[in-house]
């Protein structure tokens, strides 16, 4: 099943998925719970980043950041040696980026990658600046 859903991706035309990363970042719960000021912060602060598969998006160690996944698939390593597989629409790097840790985990392009980041200062910055945000984000990454 793994290996068919990478074929599908890979073969899959991107002119398939309507949204863009920004109309993606506009219409995530995350962004709902923002206030219009911090909204506008994480809109002119969103960087587009575009991965190649096998491609490293983090590794043990890093910095943290916050990515949301606009299109492809991200395999996490877990410590038990097992595999999360996370696709269109999931949002990594929160705890890292939240408790001022590095990620502990190594995060892998599984197949091409198109990822919505924002930098960790920007986030907590925006986090603190909005408690319904803060609640909502702590919510996700507990």
């Amino acid at each position: 099943v793994e290996e068919r859903m990478k074929d599908v991706l890979r073969n899959c035309p991107h002119y398939l998925d309507p949204q863009t990363g920004i109309e993606m970042l506009q219409n995530s719960d995350l962004y709902v719970a923002a206030d219009a000021k911090v909204q506008s912060k994480l809109r002119r602060g969103a960087k587009i980043e575009h991965l190649a598969e096998g491609q490293l998006v983090y590794s043990v160690g890093s910095p943290p950041s916050v990515h949301m996944i606009v299109d492809g698939i991200v395999v996490r390593m877990l410590q038990d040696g097992g595999r999360d597989f996370l696709g269109s629409g999931e949002w990594l790097g929160f705890y890292p980026t939240l408790t001022g840790g590095t990620h502990a985990t190594n995060t892998v392009a599984e197949t091409r990658v198109t990822l919505l980041t924002i930098s960790a200062d920007l986030f907590i910055e925006c986090s603190k600046a909005c408690p319904k945000l803060e609640r909502y984000v702590w919510t996700l990454a507990g």
